[in-house]
C-alpha cells in the first residue's frame, strides 16, 4: 500500500492495486463521522461498439446498456433490492451512469466494513433473469418518457444532436424506448463480462477508519473470488470534424419560459495525456464562469433587459410542472394500497400466536419492510419536492 500525502490540501491517500487488478484508494479524514465509498467501472454510454470478451468481431450493442446494467445490478436472486440491505446497515446507496463510466456508491456513519463488503459483492455478482429484465424495461421506459417531457433535458439533447453527427454523446445515456426493448440477458452478459473486471474498476473510500484493517478486508474479499484474465476492451469511438451537425435547431415545446442553449465544438485533442485534458477542461470552465456567471456584468445586463429571467422564478415554474407527475407516480405505484397492506400486515403481528411460527414471521416482516421501503422512497421524493418549492418561494420574497 502506497501512502500519498498532498501538502497543498493536507490530504493523505493510501493506494493499492490488488492482485486481480482492482485499484483501491483510501482517503483518511480524521474525526469525520460519515464515510463514503464509490466503486467505478470504466464503462459508460459511449462504449457502444466493442469486441466482446472471448470474441474477435466488433459488436454494436443497443443504446442504453450501461445504464440498464446499473439498474439491474441492484436486483438480487430472491427478487429483493440491494438498497434494502444497505438500509439495514444504516447506509444510503445510489448509482449513476455517465458517458464514460458507471459508479455505485454508499454513505453512512456506521457499519463501514459490512457496507464495503456488500458493495463489492453486489457489483461483482450480477443476477439477470428474463422476468426481471422485462420488468426493468418498463421502469426505464417510464424514466425515458419523463425525460422527454422535461424541457431542460430535451434542450440539452437537441444541442448535442446539433453539435455531433456520429459520436455517441449525441444519444441519451439511458438509450431510447426502442433500444431498451432490444436488451436481453445475452446482451447484458456480453457487456458485463467485457467491462466489469476488477482491472477495469476502481474503489475509493473516504472517512475516519483504520486503513490497514479496511484494506485487509478488501484484499480478503477479492482473494475469495475468481476472475478471468483481463483483456483490455477494444472499443470504437467515432471521431468528429470541427463542423457542427446543424448550426441551429428550434423545437416547439410546452414551457413556461422560452429557453435556449449555445454549444461550442472544439477540435479533437490528440497527443496529450489525461492530466492535460483535465487541465484544459478546468481552464475552459474558469473562462466561461468569469464571462457568463450570474455575477458578471453581462449576465446582469441581460437580466435587466428582460432577455433572461431571475433563476429562482424559472426554477419555480419548472418545478411546478412536476407536481401532477408526482401525483401520477404515487397512483401508479399504488401508494394507498401499499399503505393499507402494511396496516393489515401489522395487525397480524399483534394477533395471538403470530410470533410462534418463525418462518411465517420472517416472511411477513420482510414484506412489511419491503413495502415501507417503497413508501419511504416516494415520501422522501415528495418531501424533497415540497422543500425545494418552499426554498425557492422564500428566495423570491
Amino acid at each position: 500500500m502506497i501512502k500519498i500525502y498532498n501538502k497543498l490540501v493536507n490530504e493523505t491517500v493510501f493506494k493499492e492495486v490488488l492482485d486481480n487488478g482492482l485499484t483501491v484508494y483510501l482517503c483518511k479524514k480524521k474525526d469525520f463521522k460519515k464515510k463514503y465509498a464509490i466503486m467505478t467501472v470504466n464503462y459508460g454510454s459511449l462504449y457502444k461498439t466493442f469486441i466482446p470478451y472471448n470474441d474477435t468481431k466488433y459488436y454494436d450493442s443497443p443504446l442504453g446498456v450501461a445504464h440498464f446494467l446499473e439498474h439491474k445490478l441492484f436486483s438480487k436472486e430472491d427478487g429483493t433490492d440491494v438498497a434494502m440491505d444497505f438500509a439495514k446497515l444504516g447506509c444510503e446507496c445510489n448509482a449513476y451512469t455517465s458517458y464514460s463510466e458507471t459508479s455505485y456508491l454508499f454513505s453512512g456513519t456506521e457499519n463501514l466494513f459490512q457496507a464495503t463488503t456488500l458493495l463489492l459483492n453486489f457489483v461483482q455478482k450480477p443476477c439477470f433473469t428474463d422476468e426481471s429484465i422485462l420488468r426493468e424495461q418498463g421502469i426505464i421506459e417510464q424514466e425515458l418518457l419523463m425525460y422527454q417531457e422535461n424541457a431542460g433535458n430535451v434542450l440539452e439533447m437537441r444541442t448535442l444532436e446539433s453539435m455531433f453527427e456520429k459520436n455517441n454523446v449525441r444519444y441519451d445515456i439511458g438509450g431510447t424506448i426502442e433500444s431498451i426493448k432490444q436488451i436481453n440477458k445475452e446482451v447484458l452478459d456480453k457487456c458485463y463480462n467485457t467491462f466489469y473486471h476488477p482491472q477495469n474498476m476502481k474503489l475509493t473510500i473516504v472517512g475516519d477508519f483504520d486503513e490497514e484493517e479496511l484494506m485487509n478486508l478488501i484484499r480478503e474479499n477479492q482473494s475469495q473470488k475468481q476472475f478471468p484474465i483481463f483483456k483490455d476492451p477494444q472499443t470504437i469511438f467515432y471521431s468528429e470534424n470541427q463542423q457542427v451537425n446543424r448550426k441551429e435547431y428550434i423545437e416547439e415545446f410546452e414551457v413556461n419560459v422560452t429557453s435556449s442553449c449555445v454549444g461550442m465544438k472544439f477540435p479533437n485533442v490528440t497527443g496529450i495525456n489525461k492530466r492535460e485534458i483535465f487541465k484544459n477542461y478546468l481552464i475552459l470552465e474558469i473562462l466561461l464562469d468569469t464571462h457568463f456567471n450570474v455575477t458578471t456584468p453581462y449576465y446582469q445586463r441581460l437580466m435587466k433587459e428582460g432577455i433572461i429571467m431571475v433563476q429562482f422564478e424559472e426554477l419555480r415554474l419548472n418545478l411546478l410542472g412536476y407536481e401532477d407527475k408526482l401525483k401520477e407516480l404515487g397512483e401508479a405505484l399504488g401508494l394507498e394500497e401499499m399503505k393499507a397492506e402494511v396496516a393489515s400486515l401489522e395487525e397480524k403481528t399483534a394477533q395471538d400466536g403470530f410470533w410462534d411460527d418463525i418462518a411465517n414471521t420472517q416472511v411477513v416482516l420482510q414484506k412489511i419492510a419491503a413495502l415501507k421501503n417503497k413508501i419511504s422512497k416516494y415520501e422522501n421524493l415528495k418531501a424533497s419536492f415540497e422543500d425545494n418549492l418552499t426554498m425557492i418561494e422564500l428566495s423570491n420574497e
